[in-house]
């Protein structure tokens, strides 16, 4: 196997990444020296990378990824194509497994501008927050998974993915992040990008490496623009910045305003310490505020409630289990 994986390697899937996500969790390497063996692990590697068995067989063929003429990157000058190449791909091959098993979810009806996907929320919360996201976009045919970054091979991971599976939308989000005001921002950018055609069933999968980062593209501030009007109900939302910006005062601030203006007050703490380059303070306030975890749990126990994970074959149940704890975290608790 050492062949396979110096080659598989410069493509950014280390062999304990293999072992871990793609291999049987029987695999030993000693087991490649039978032929029939080595078969198995080659068709293993090659179903979930999207490699051509007879090119992974070839040892004179050089390897490539399929899906990687099917991406497009959004980061910082200093990061590189080729290094989420490997977290994109995974990434995409998890929404396929995704949508292959699905339980009646309605078909994606199209585009829908902020102001009504707002209202359709906040008909039902006071305000627009990670829950009422993932339940809109459930309800209407949208996937959502969140993958732990810490699970995916390559040099760099991402913030946010969006894609079409054929006819369906999918949504994958990668945040080191677990504050459900911070995944509500990333899930909300990355339904901008969707609604505002930047993904569709023809055009290839965008992949945001950092949605915070300042990026000064017309996708990037459309996509801005829409996240922030669902949340807030503004284009360009403005607030009073407390002196001292603190943490009690951010959290202060949040629960003053947030009902008045039908704002979620993690949302105005976070928008507040982006605002004054704060983000420690910002941080913070969701952690007075009540709100700076659980957020993967909650996509977890969403996406569990619409996918039938005993259908998936073993080998995608092996990728799935290692790159979506909080789903199988989700399955396995008592009801």
């Amino acid at each position: 196997m050492r062949d396979i994986y110096q080659r598989l390697r410069p493509l950014g899937f280390t062999a304990d990444y293999l072992k871990a996500a793609v291999l049987p969790d029987w695999w030993d390497d000693d087991l490649a020296e039978v032929p029939a063996n080595r078969a198995i692990a080659e068709s293993a590697i090659a179903r979930q990378l999207g490699i051509e068995i007879a090119q992974l067989r070839d040892p004179e063929r050089p390897l490539s990824l399929p899906d990687a003429a099917d991406l497009r990157f959004k980061h910082h000058p200093s990061t590189r194509d080729d290094d989420l190449i490997a977290a994109a791909t995974i990434a995409r091959r998890v929404a396929r497994v995704i949508a292959l098993n699905l339980e009646g979810l309605p078909a994606f009806a199209g585009k829908v501008p902020a102001v009504d996907l707002r209202r359709d929320i906040l008909a039902r919360d006071r305000t627009v927050t990670l829950q009422g996201l993932l339940r809109w976009c459930w309800e209407h045919g949208i996937i959502v998974a969140d993958i732990d970054p810490g699970a995916l091979p390559g040099r760099r991971g991402f913030d946010g993915l969006a894609a079409f599976i054929e006819q369906r939308p999918a949504i994958i989000l990668a945040s080191r992040r677990d504050g459900p005001p911070w995944l509500a921002f990333h899930l909300a950018h990355e339904l901008g990008h969707l609604m505002c055609g930047h993904v569709h069933s023809k055009a290839p999968a965008l992949v945001d490496a950092a949605i915070d980062a300042v990026d000064a593209s017309d996708e990037e501030r459309q996509a801005d623009v829409y996240g922030l009007s669902l949340l807030t109900g503004e284009a360009s939302p403005e607030f009073p910045l407390p002196r001292p910006l603190t943490v009690a005062t951010l959290s202060e601030l949040g629960q003053r305003l947030g009902p008045q203006r039908g704002i979620d007050p993690g949302t105005i703490a976070l928008l507040c310490g982006r605002a004054a380059q704060r983000w420690a303070a910002a941080q913070g306030a969701l952690k007075l505020l009540g709100c700076d975890r659980g957020g993967h749990v909650q996509i977890g126990s969403a996406l569990n409630a619409h996918v039938t994970f005993q259908t998936a074959c073993e080998s995608s149940r092996r990728l799935l289990t290692h790159l979506l704890p909080h789903a199988f975290v989700a399955e396995e608790a008592p009801t």
